[in-house]
């Protein structure tokens, strides 16, 4: 019946005896192999924690390692072998992840040039991105990276995005170490941005008192965002929930004369203003033109948009 011990069945735990004995015999260990395959299952191995026992090889050429012990021990003595073993395993590896980590916290490039892509970074995106706040960052490199110093790196931009997840090239220009690399950098904006006081409909008119100001993540806003006095006066294209963030992809020019309304047709002639009554023809926002007819003369005219009711004759 094969029984579990330490949640390892009989044939695996021969399997392993076997490995261990074969290893054992490569490199030239004394085990008494004739005595071992006899010998109950407990007399042949020196069991360890399943977790260990799975992280062990059994090699010792190059950076593997083998533990070899003998077999055909009384079971006292196994006891015995068994937490020494045990000791000297944890020993092994935890010296090996000591000396790992170590490794792998050694600095094998030089600094100088991973700041200058990040102060570079920087000034690319502040330049482009003016009214936010800019924070960019290289991720980290491979630890087993291997580049010369340099003096003379150069730094280049595939991509014409300049924010989130970017790809920077990198060439070092020195005489002495000649190379190139692509670096993953993240690139994060932050800006004081015009959001949404309360939920409100489709076409309402922004005034003072809808917006207010949040700093907020707006890096993942492709469509952009607004400062509250660029949202003041436009009207939503859609209903927005509180909160929302407010760009020109949700806004439009507020309408201030619809088609059929009574609106008043103003000219300016040598600074002197006349007005005369009209009525609209189409609907318009601030600055755009459209046809009015003069109620006195039965004219159709053509004007913009100047407030609310009122037309001018000539563009603003």
């Amino acid at each position: 019946m094969n029984t579990p011990h330490n949640g390892v069945s009989r044939p695996e735990r021969q399997v392993f005896a076997g490995e261990l004995a074969s290893s054992c015999r490569r490199l030239a260990v004394p085990s008494e192999l004739s005595s071992a395959r006899k010998a109950p299952i407990h007399q042949r191995t020196v069991w360890l924690w399943p977790s260990i026992r799975r992280r062990l090889v059994t090699r010792s050429t190059g950076k593997r390692f083998a533990l070899c012990y003998h077999f055909g021990m009384s079971k006292h003595a196994a006891n015995k072998r068994r937490a020494s073993l045990i000791a000297t395993t944890l020993t092994v590896l935890f010296t090996l992840t000591a000396n790992t980590q170590a490794h792998a916290s050694e600095q094998p490039h030089n600094l100088s040039w991973l700041t200058q892509a990040e102060q570079w970074l920087d000034q690319q995106a502040q330049q482009r991105y003016d009214n936010a706040e800019v924070n960019s960052a290289i991720l980290p490199l491979d630890p087993r990276l291997r580049l010369k110093p340099c003096s003379d790196p150069a730094f280049h931009l595939p991509q014409a995005n300049l924010r989130g997840r970017v790809s920077l090239k990198v060439v070092c220009r020195d005489a002495a170490a000649t190379w190139s690399i692509f670096l993953p950098a993240q690139i994060s904006l932050t800006a004081q941005a015009a959001t949404t006081r309360q939920a409100m409909s489709r076409g309402a008119v922004l005034s003072a008192s809808d917006v207010v100001v949040q700093q907020r993540d707006v890096t993942h806003e492709r469509n952009g965002w607004l400062a509250p006095q660029q949202a003041t006066g436009l009207a939503l294209k859609r209903p927005l929930p509180a909160g929302s963030l407010l760009s020109n992809s949700v806004l439009e020019p507020a309408v201030l004369v619809k088609r059929g309304d009574d609106v008043v047709l103003r000219s300016n002639r040598g600074g002197i203003t006349i007005e005369a009554e009209g009525v609209a023809l189409a609907a318009g926002a601030a600055g755009e033109p459209i046809r009015i007819r003069n109620e006195r003369s039965n004219r159709v005219v053509r004007g913009w948009v100047a407030a609310a009711g009122v037309v001018a004759t000539e563009p603003p």
